[in-house]
């Protein structure tokens, strides 16, 4: 087992009798699960087309081979690019001296290169939540694969959906997720949320803002720092996992 830097793992352990277990694995099986469907009873993935190996607590070594040119171009490895951003805005409201805010929509449009929004000019000082939405063309990927959506570093904290199904929650340690069972054959719409502190907001008013008549505690601490980076910096890919039962 191997875990991101800040990553946590829950560890159960089960009484029931398999035919065997993994000792070693080759760098690029990143999971092995047990099924008793399959003649060791082993379930792995591979992640990419190289030759793959395992040794089994009975002393036999598995090998999987390396896929052939054929089979390497069945596999998706798609970089999802020109995203629709539209920003939430979290501003102060009319009176300043309140501590009621108000919500300004920012419509962004096409985003080629995905960046942080203080790389923005427009927004290089906005708070608040962006979403992201893009449209991709797939082919339904063969069933000995699996399709995992891999987000890049994640910033602050993220959701996201697939043809208007929401996804489960996202490991920021680890931010990618299987989507084999959302996909369509053609065209495919993801949307992706993201959202901010108010550190940037705060920063860019830190002279005036107050709430209840109260400004920030220590002004230093915002303008003595750079803007926050937040938003969706990529890159955005699907791609496809070998499965191979054992």
């Amino acid at each position: 087992m191997s875990l991101e830097k800040g990553q946590t793992a829950f560890i159960a352990i089960n009484t029931a009798k398999f035919k065997t277990h993994v000792l070693l694995h080759s760098d690029n099986i990143i999971h092995a699960s047990y099924s008793p469907d399959t003649k060791d009873g082993i379930s792995v993935v591979v992640a990419d087309a190289q030759e793959a190996s395992l040794t089994l607590s009975n002393g036999r070594t598995k090998r999987i081979p390396a896929l052939k040119d054929s089979e390497k171009k069945k596999l998706l490895n798609v970089d999802i690019g020109k995203w629709n951003l539209t920003l939430e805005s979290w501003v102060p409201g009319p009176d300043e001296t309140k501590s009621t805010s108000a919500k300004k929509m920012l419509h962004l449009g096409t985003q080629t290169t995905l960046q942080p929004w203080s790389q923005i000019p427009v927004v290089q000082n906005a708070s608040g939540v962006g979403t992201y939405t893009a449209n991709f063309q797939l082919r339904i990927p063969s069933k000995d694969t699996i399709t995992v959506l891999q987000f890049g570093p994640v910033l602050n904290t993220m959701r996201a959906w697939i043809n208007g199904t929401q996804l489960q929650a996202i490991d920021i340690f680890d931010p990618q997720i299987d989507i084999s069972s959302f996909l369509v054959s053609g065209s495919n719409l993801i949307r992706i949320e993201v959202a901010s502190t108010l550190f940037n907001a705060v920063k860019a008013r830190v002279d005036y803002v107050k709430t209840n008549g109260v400004g920030p505690a220590a002004p230093p601490l915002y303008t003595a720092m750079d803007w926050q980076q937040h938003g969706l910096v990529g890159p955005v890919i699907v791609k496809s996992l070998r499965r191979v039962d054992l």
